[in-house]
């Protein structure tokens, strides 16, 4: 087992970089720390996810990198405290809630028994996977032309959940060494896929990004957004993960 020491060097690394590099202020870069030693201190897996969250939200794919203003401010940069919070706060509510009820042990969720875990451990999952889409879709649409409707859309929506599920499940694997086959692991991705998908459909009926003539501004990053995708996760993970 990797001590917590090195996961909090690593969560400092993190905000220390993301602030000289102007993708945090001092207060988002305090707040990073804060809350990613938390999801480290309760479960290593949750603070994977979480920088890698952070990392693809404020990294511009190669093909936005030569529109990097533009990115910048569709995606807020830098973000501050609120911005940090709006970001985490469920999910480390749920991290701590959920492994506080296991005695801070570490399970393997498809091996587990307890309903409970794999409904936490689905909402986390369902939490970054709508974080990271309305994050990386740097396009104005109308409403009701988000989600599926959209190849950007689709796209966004497809790479969050595939990234988001293919990091659970090869941290599980790597820290934990979780038996189980291959199929087990290929049910955690896809079920984060089809979370994604499906909570950017649904969602897409009553929000989108709009253009206000100068900025892109992503209005439907909100913790109702967060909260729909986060109850969709663990129901999902509470029907199909055995």
């Amino acid at each position: 087992m990797i001590p917590l020491s090195f996961w909090i060097l690593v969560s400092a690394a993190v905000a220390i970089a993301a602030y000289f590099d102007n993708k945090l202020t001092l207060s988002g870069a305090l707040l990073a720390f804060v809350v990613s030693s938390i999801h480290f201190a309760a479960d290593p897996r949750f603070g994977v996810l979480l920088l890698y969250f952070l990392f693809h939200a404020f990294e511009p794919t190669e093909r936005e990198a030569a529109d990097r203003n533009r990115i910048a401010n569709f995606r807020g940069l830098p973000w501050g405290w609120n911005q940090v919070l709006s970001n985490s706060v469920i999910a480390t509510v749920l991290v701590v809630t959920g492994w506080s009820l296991t005695g801070w042990e570490y399970n393997c969720v498809y091996s587990s028994q307890s309903g409970v875990i794999k409904a936490f451990v689905g909402g986390i999952i369902g939490h970054y996977c709508c974080c990271l889409e309305h994050t990386t879709t740097p396009k104005a649409v109308r409403k009701g032309a988000n989600g599926l409707q959209t190849w950007a859309g689709l796209i966004a929506a497809a790479t969050a959940g595939f990234g988001i599920g293919r990091t659970y499940a090869i941290t599980e694997y790597v820290l934990y060494k979780c038996p189980g086959e291959l199929y087990n692991r290929s049910l955690l991705i896809a079920l984060s896929y089809l979370i994604c998908i499906v909570g950017s459909r649904v969602e897409s009926l009553w929000s989108a990004p709009v253009d206000d003539g100068n900025d892109v501004h992503c209005r439907h990053v909100n913790l109702a957004s967060i909260s729909f995708y986060t109850l969709l996760g663990g129901l999902a993970f509470l029907v199909f993960v055995f």
